[in-house]
């Protein structure tokens, strides 16, 4: 999202560890986006540490940054982890360990400025059902909230799936993809 955005993704794993990654490579591939459009944390060496020392750092998926020397740039925290009660004066935080991902709280603030594009859509929702399990029943509360049953729901209407207008977590398990990731082609299969 931050590559569409304009700004730059900072992955916490190794370059190399992005073919671990299923979801993460996948999702790329279906926005068309390539993986040099990412940092990787072994990419942060202290001289690119030092020429992004300046920067306004928004955390997205983790709420306490690894790298110290930058931290005191972050001005935006939004995060579905447990908080570990760092950056707390960020300008903008929102920490909600009930939902089960933070595809979830970026979409709900990329609706309320607008509606994202197709290929943003599809990058949160590949996210969202990797982490909220496929929204399996079994994982209701434990891996997903109704807030993110919502954002998924949006997120497929975004992308032009036909609109549902039973907004259900039985409806949004049901719903066929618009375009197929690896074959998928409903959220509890994308999220295998």
């Amino acid at each position: 999202v931050a590559h569409v955005r304009g700004g730059v993704a900072v992955a916490r794993f190794n370059a190399g560890d992005l073919a671990l990654r299923k979801d993460c490579a996948l999702a790329l591939e279906a926005a068309g986006a390539a993986s040099d459009a990412i940092v990787f944390a072994d990419d942060l060496s202290p001289d690119v540490v030092a020429t992004r020392s300046g920067a306004a750092l928004a955390l997205t998926d983790h709420n306490r940054l690894d790298w110290p020397v930058l931290g005191e740039n972050v001005v935006s925290v939004v995060d579905h982890h447990r908080d570990e009660r760092a950056h707390l004066d960020a300008a903008d935080r929102e920490v909600d360990d009930a939902a089960g991902s933070a595809s979830s709280l970026v979409a709900e603030r990329m609706f309320e400025a607008g509606e994202p594009d197709a290929d943003v859509a599809a990058l949160l929702l590949a996210a969202l059902a990797v982490d909220c399990r496929g929204f399996d029943p079994a994982e209701r509360g434990k891996k997903f909230s109704p807030r993110d049953v919502a954002a998924a729901h949006a997120l497929l209407d975004a992308m032009g799936s036909r609109v549902d207008a039973d907004r259900s977590e039985d409806a949004l398990r049901s719903r066929t993809l618009p375009r197929a990731f690896d074959g998928a082609t409903t959220l509890p299969a994308m999220a295998k």
